[in-house]
């Protein structure tokens, strides 16, 4: 399950597999998004500093983590 495009300018979708919450957080492991699938289609964490953040992306039991580039 992939995100789409990465790098990305704080805008992008997670492609491949259904999820239902994702949580997006900076290097230090804070919090600084969270999506419900029912309402975002496409990411949004444009308004965000460029770096490095991992997205934390659960489905039912089952979790993953991307990692994921803001590079405006």
């Amino acid at each position: 399950m992939p995100a789409q495009p990465n790098p990305s300018q704080g805008r992008f979708s997670i492609v491949g597999a259904a999820w239902q919450e994702a949580d997006l957080r900076d290097v230090l492991g804070k919090r600084v998004k969270s999506y419900t699938s029912a309402v975002h289609q496409e990411l949004d964490a444009s308004d965000l500093p460029n770096g490095v953040y991992m997205l934390q992306v659960r489905s039912g039991q089952k979790a993953e983590v991307l990692r994921i580039l803001i590079r405006k």
